[in-house]
């Protein structure tokens, strides 16, 4: 009895007595069922096996070795079938194993190298540094970690630089609301709220420290100019007539000292413009 079977490159070979036709249908199933065999090549069995990897990876292997072990496994393969999860999971676990070894051995060449050649003890602590800087910048959980606490510094930093301000700006607005009471002239909240909602501090070298009183000099300052723009009348708080006691004399000179720096440094206007 004939019989009909196919070939491997698709083509068709008659076994029998007697020569036999092939139906459409005959090779139909015959393409059916040589398609469903679907033979798997690298490109498709890698990331099969790069799932099986779970929180490991592939540090050192090469791509040449990688792929000469996938096409080790494909050879002589013709089902994709064989090809299951367990087959992938212990190519993996070998390439896992590969890769740990020879990690093991360039780390264990590395060490005896360094050994043979140390370095000079500062340049050896900043390698250890950025090695372990390398190694926390590898590991996302460790960078995420690491970023999250620059920032809580950052925030606390600024945090502790806001309190330090507005306990600075409190002791301004103290002394200039001093300085009303004392000509008993009523202060006018709004306007006030406003010059010292908006004062920024200026920024101090080491060492130095910020004149309140010239601060509350020109908060005042600020203050007038608010109530003319509001075109509000108002009257100014006495001045100190001249002949105060030694220690005014010492505040003012510190004062105009404390004004010459700023001017110096461009945050106040030079004396010429301020009288314009």
């Amino acid at each position: 009895m004939e019989q009909l079977v196919a070939r491997e490159d698709h083509s068709l070979e008659v076994i029998g007595s007697s020569p036999i036709s092939a139906t459409q249908d005959n090779i139909e199933i015959i393409n059916f069922n040589l398609e469903k065999k679907n033979i798997m090549d690298r490109e498709s069995l890698r990331p099969l096996v790069e799932a099986q990897y779970g929180e490991s990876r592939i540090t050192v292997l090469s791509e040449e070795t990688i792929n000469a072990e996938l096409d080790a496994e494909l050879e002589g393969i013709t089902d994709d079938s064989h090809f299951d999860e367990a087959c992938c999971k212990r190519i993996a676990q070998r390439l896992l194993r590969m890769n740990g070894n020879v990690a093991k051995e360039a780390g264990t060449q590395i060490n005896d190298w360094k050994k043979k050649h140390p370095a000079p003890q500062q340049n050896q602590q900043q390698n250890q540094q950025q090695q372990q800087q390398n190694t926390d910048d590898d590991d996302p959980k460790l960078k995420a970690m690491r970023d999250e606490i620059d920032e809580l510094k950052k925030s606390l930093k600024q945090k502790d630089q806001k309190e330090a301000d507005d306990k600075i700006i409190a002791e301004v607005r103290s002394k200039f609301n001093a300085k009303f009471k004392e000509s008993k002239i009523e202060v006018k909240n709004y306007f006030a709220d406003q010059v010292f909602g908006r004062m920024k501090l200026p920024t101090l070298n080491e060492g130095e420290t910020h004149d309140v009183a010239q601060l509350a000099e020109q908060a005042e300052k600020n203050y007038f100019e608010e109530l003319k723009k509001a075109g509000i009348k108002y009257e100014k708080p006495h001045k100190q007539q001249p002949g105060g006691d030694t220690t005014d004399k010492a505040a003012l000179a510190k004062r105009e000292a404390y004004k010459a720096k700023l001017r110096a440094r461009g945050k106040l206007p030079k004396v010429e413009e301020e009288k314009k």
